[in-house]
């Protein structure tokens, strides 16, 4: 009985060999699987390391943007108040009042282009104190008018003064 015995033996031990191989075999596989898995993420990894790092100055980028755009709404919201403001004065007052930045500037830098003795540079300031809608003082300050007498009796006429035009200038009258 013994070489039976043997014999089941020696087959026990192969079939037993041949189990453990076989799941030896088996744990290989697991672990090149699990090797070529932790490959593919280590790659991912530093993919994504990558990734973040050309990431990181357009984040910086994106907060300046961030504070540049709030500091533009708060500015809008600035004009828009002033802009509203400017309307609500434009829409109080009359539109005779109303002056073109534009038409004065030209009118005022013809006057100062005008020579002294031209008789125009008068006519150009009265047109300007007329546009601008001047009070009797400023007209007087201009030179336009005499203190006590009406700019609507005056038309265009040149204003009493101590000084006379002349063609070489202006003289004092005696």
């Amino acid at each position: 009985m013994s070489t039976n015995h043997h014999t089941v033996r020696k087959a026990e031990l192969k079939k037993s060999v041949e189990t453990y191989e076989s799941q030896i075999n088996d744990l290989r596989k697991q672990v090149q699987v699990a090797e070529d898995a932790s490959k593919s993420a280590k790659a991912a990894v530093e993919s994504t390391q990558k990734e973040l790092e050309r990431a990181l100055p357009f984040e910086k980028e994106v907060k300046e943007k961030n504070l540049l755009i709030g500091k533009l709404r708060h500015e809008a919201v600035t004009l828009n108040e002033h802009l509203t403001k400017a309307l609500r004065i434009l829409k109080k007052g009359r539109p005779e009042d109303n002056v073109d930045r534009q038409i004065i500037t030209n009118y005022f830098l013809h006057f100062l282009s005008i020579d002294r003795s031209d008789p125009k540079k008068f006519e150009a300031l009265q047109l300007i104190s007329a546009l601008l809608g001047w009070t009797e003082e400023q007209r007087e300050q201009a030179g336009l008018s005499r203190p006590g007498t009406s700019s609507s009796s005056m038309g265009l006429r040149i204003p009493l003064s101590p000084f006379r035009r002349t063609p070489m200038g202006i003289s004092e009258q005696k």
